[in-house]
């Protein structure tokens, strides 16, 4: 298997675990009643033409990522499994994966953890490689 198949595969199984991880880490962790009461004396927050609790903006957001990060991968895994991809198909997918590892880096380090800047660089590097791989491919006479 070509290193650049490797580093994708890599990179989506990655999606794949950290949404499961944090899927996992939010139903153990962040359910509890102390956090519950912590985030319900913030109140609610104007959201379109109603009042959103943020106990309720949390769970709904942090859950979906989870599930995101999941479909995400598991997606990335199927195109990993086409043995007769076409290189502007990978191409397109590498290079829409990597702005958005660019766009989690960005958000990580501003507002998260550097986890997220070191997650997003390695995501780059998995999605880097067959993407130049591909972009070759496409270069060649066919």
């Amino acid at each position: 298997m070509p290193l650049s198949s490797i580093a994708f595969t890599t990179g989506a199984v990655t999606f794949v675990l950290i949404g499961a991880l944090h899927t996992y880490v939010h139903f153990v962790w962040l359910t509890g009643d102390a956090l519950f009461l912590r985030m319900d004396a913030l109140g609610t927050v104007p959201l379109g033409h109603m009042d959103a609790p943020v106990w309720g903006l949390f769970q709904g957001t942090s859950i979906l990522m989870g599930f995101f990060s999941l479909a995400f991968g598991a997606a990335l895994l199927t195109h990993a499994a086409d043995r007769h991809g076409r290189p502007q198909v990978r191409a397109a997918l590498c290079g829409l994966t990597i702005l958005l590892l660019v766009g989690i880096m960005i958000v990580g380090g501003l507002h998260l953890s550097a986890l997220q800047v070191y997650g997003g660089a390695f995501g780059i590097i998995c999605f880097g490689l067959p993407l130049i791989t591909s972009l070759r491919a496409m270069g060649q006479p066919g």
